[in-house]
C-alpha cells in the first residue's frame, strides 16, 4: 500500500500492478474520480489554489461494501473506510460512530492503524467545554466500552481538526496485523493529559508503525507545538512550526524519513511562513497537502501529520 497525491482535476491511471483503494478529496475542488472507487469528501479547503486529492493504492483490487454506516474498501491486507454523522449531539454521535467503527473493524479480526476526524465548530462550546472536549469524551467512552479498562494500549494514530461547516466525518485505515504504537519523549502521552484539557483525555497514540504492511509505514498523528502537555511559542507561527517539526522528527527516530505531510492551519496568512519552514526542514519536493482548519486548542497556529518511511 502507498499514498500518492493528485494536484489536478483528473486522477492519473494507476501504474502496472497497482489498484486504487480509495481517494480522499478536499473542499469543493473538482477532482474527477472514476466510478466504483471509494471517495471520501472532506469539508476542508486546500490552500494551494487548486484541486488536490490523496490516492491510496494497493497491489490488489479492492472489494467495496457498506457496513455499520461506513463505506468500506478492502483487500486481503488493508481496509479503508469513510463515514459521516449529523451534528445534533456531538458526544452521542461520536460515541456511536466509534462504536460502529470498532464493530466494523473488530468483527473481521482487524486492527485500526490510523483515523482522521473533522469536527464542525471544534472550538465552540459553553463554559470552556469545547466541542473538541465533547468529541474526546465520546471517543474515550466508545474505546472503553469495547476494550475495557486499559484500552489505551489499543490506540491508533489519529488527527481531529475543525471544519467551518458540513458533517462530522471520519476516515480510517485498518489492517489484519496490529500496528506498533510509539510515544514522543518530548511530550506527555495524549491519553495521560491532566483534566484541565477536558473530562476525558484524547484517545490516540502519537504514531503507529504498520508492521503488517509492505514497507512498514509509520503513521504520524496530528502533531503541534506542544512540549510536555503545554502549548509553546504562543503567537509565534514560525516558532510553533519549528517546534512541531522537532516533535515529528522525534517520532521518526534515527532511521526514518518523512514520505509526505498534511498541514492544517487556522490562519491562511500563515501559509507562506509555514510552508517555507517545512521546505527547509524536509525539502521542497516533499508531497504536501495544506488545508485551512481549526485546531483543538485556540492558541495553536499549525498542526502537521504525515507518513514516515523506513
Amino acid at each position: 500500500m502507498r499514498l500518492d497525491h493528485c494536484y489536478g482535476p483528473r486522477l492519473d491511471h494507476p501504474g502496472p500492478h497497482e489498484h486504487v483503494l480509495a481517494v480522499v478529496t478536499y473542499g469543493n475542488a473538482p477532482v474527477r474520480v472514476p466510478p466504483r472507487i471509494l471517495t471520501a469528501s472532506i469539508p476542508l479547503d486546500p490552500l494551494d489554489g487548486g484541486p488536490v486529492a490523496e490516492v491510496w493504492k494497493t497491489g490488489a483490487p479492492a472489494t467495496l461494501t457498506e457496513e455499520e454506516g461506513f463505506q468500506l474498501a478492502f483487500t486481503d491486507e488493508v481496509m479503508f473506510g469513510f463515514g459521516r454523522v449529523d451534528r445534533a449531539n456531538l458526544l452521542k454521535e461520536t460515541r456511536s460512530i466509534y462504536q460502529r467503527l470498532l464493530q466494523a473493524v473488530g468483527t473481521r479480526g482487524w486492527h485500526l492503524l490510523r483515523v482522521w476526524n473533522t469536527i464542525p465548530g471544534i472550538l465552540q462550546g459553553p463554559d470552556n467545554y469545547l466541542k473538541y472536549m465533547e468529541f474526546c469524551e465520546g471517543r474515550a467512552e466508545a474505546f472503553e466500552a469495547y476494550f475495557g479498562p486499559g484500552f489505551e494500549s489499543t490506540l491508533c494514530a489519529c488527527s481531529a481538526v475543525g471544519s467551518s461547516g458540513g458533517p462530522q466525518t471520519l476516515t480510517f485505515l485498518a489492517a489484519k496485523e496490529r500496528g506498533e504504537p510509539h510515544e514522543n519523549p518530548r511530550q506527555v502521552s495524549a491519553y495521560c493529559y491532566p483534566r484541565r484539557y477536558g473530562p476525558r483525555s484524547p484517545s490516540f497514540a502519537r504514531a503507529v508503525t504498520a508492521t503488517g504492511l509492505q514497507g512498514a509505514p509509520l503513521f504520524l498523528s496530528g502533531t503541534a507545538s506542544i512540549t510536555g502537555h503545554e502549548s509553546v511559542h504562543l503567537g509565534d507561527v514560525a516558532g510553533q512550526t519549528l517546534e512541531t517539526t522537532y516533535n515529528l522528527k522525534a517520532l521518526l527516530g534515527q532511521a526514518g524519513r518523512v514520505g509526505s505531510l498534511k498541514v492544517y492551519m487556522p490562519r491562511t496568512e500563515d501559509h507562506e511562513v509555514i510552508e517555507g519552514i517545512l521546505d527547509q526542514q524536509f525539502g521542497y519536493q516533499l508531497p504536501k497537502v495544506i488545508l485551512r482548519a481549526d485546531l483543538c486548542r485556540p492558541e495553536l497556529l499549525v498542526e502537521i501529520e504525515g507518513i514516515g518511511e523506513r
